[in-house]
């Protein structure tokens, strides 16, 4: 129940004359926000992390894994399936440094007989060396429902009259997604 950030691991910086008054130390061991104030990869990296738990943090709260639930062609990869009810996350993490090409499986939390989805349809996903992603799977967006995604979720919400879902991945990648709506959704980008 508790939440908390340490600012020391958030930046860089100088300790001048410290410990000895001729001894200066840096530790800028690539922070978020480096040294000088400038922002990088590992700024973005995390920021997605906070923003996804901003929005998903209910389904993730209590979820549980769920055995055998996530299974990938490559096993160059991890992945694993946390559930909470009707919702869950699939992690997907490369663990040989190096871009992998694979499919997946993963349980449809949300069917009563646990059928299984496999992604994608056509092709191979690509995740890049040492990268990992958070998949939300079936959880209700505003005005439909993300039944699942192979790329990540950024925002979604209501802009005037409009419903909106905003995905990321890494340009020129597969990405599929499936939603339950009503009517037929707009596609851009």
């Amino acid at each position: 129940g508790v939440t908390s950030f340490s600012y020391y691991m958030g930046y860089g910086g100088t300790n001048f004359d410290w410990a000895a008054k001729t001894l200066t130390t840096t530790y800028d061991y690539a922070a978020p926000i480096r040294e000088p104030g400038g922002l990088w990869d590992k700024y973005y990296a995390a920021r997605g992390i906070c923003q996804f738990l901003r929005l998903h943090g209910d389904v993730l709260t209590r979820a549980q894994a769920l055995a055998g639930g996530a299974e990938s062609t490559n096993p160059s990869l991890s992945v694993t399936e946390r559930v909470n009810g009707q919702s869950a996350v699939v992690f997907v993490r490369e663990n040989a440094n190096a871009e992998q090409r694979y499919k997946m499986t993963f349980v449809d939390p949300n069917s009563p007989t646990k059928r299984r989805i496999s992604v994608p349809r056509e092709g191979e996903l690509v995740i890049g060396a040492r990268e990992m992603k958070m998949l939300a799977v079936q959880v209700p967006i505003p005005g439909s429902q993300l039944r699942y995604s192979t790329a990540e979720v950024l925002a979604h919400g209501l802009n005037l009259d409009r419903h909106f879902l905003i995905l990321y991945d890494m340009p020129g990648r597969v990405a599929e997604i499936s939603l339950a709506t009503q009517d037929e959704p707009h596609v851009e980008g």
